[in-house]
């Protein structure tokens, strides 16, 4: 078996690296929308509370 060669690295370290970037982005996508539907939930709770 012949040993990788640094090019072959490289590329598999680019790859690895691209995967969870993908990856990170739908979790910081999901993360943004978890966190302005909670805003919106605040905003709607503050304003059920105010008096009229």
């Amino acid at each position: 078996m012949q040993k990788p060669s640094t090019s072959d690295i490289g590329r598999g370290l680019v790859a690895a690296t691209m995967i969870l970037a993908l990856a990170a982005c739908n979790t910081i996508g999901g993360a943004g929308r978890d966190v302005s539907a909670t805003g919106n939930a605040v905003t709607s709770g503050a304003s059920a509370a105010t008096p009229r």
